[in-house]
């Protein structure tokens, strides 16, 4: 190895480490591999791709986004200005038919959330709030 990179010794060390059964060292590099994945751009939704916000009921406004040809992802917003939403179902729809699912947590007044590490479907959605609670 005369003659290469600190950088490429370093790199062929850690990859004899890995196929060497180095079990700290594999999933190291397994979890590197997925950061790198998640910054793939296609895979991320990004900020100006979101639609307009419409009104679902009950104060709650979904705003849609196309990530990838077969993929949309949404996100909620609170609208009311005084309670926070504590509990909340919904069904949804895509081409691939009726789904349910559970808000995951708690959205105060004006807050956001959603995207792509929350909600996914096939084609966009249709959504139907079942159940909220608010306090």
């Amino acid at each position: 190895m005369l003659g290469k990179s600190r950088r490429y010794r370093q790199f062929v060390m850690k990859l004899n480490q890995f196929f060497n059964g180095d079990e700290p060292m594999k999933k190291h590099i397994l979890f590197t591999i997925f950061l790198g994945l998640l910054s793939v751009p296609t895979l991320q939704a990004r900020v100006g791709d979101w639609s307009t916000w419409d009104n679902l009921s009950n104060e709650v406004s979904v705003s849609y986004n196309q990530v990838q040809r077969d993929t949309w992802t949404w996100k909620f917003r609170n609208e009311s200005a005084v309670s926070t939403i504590t509990y909340m179902t919904f069904k949804y729809w895509d081409k691939d038919g009726e789904h349910r699912d559970v808000f995951p947590g708690r959205l105060r007044p004006g807050e956001v959330f959603g995207g792509w590490s929350a909600f996914t479907a096939s084609s966009r959605p249709t959504i139907a709030i079942t159940a909220i609670e608010r306090k």
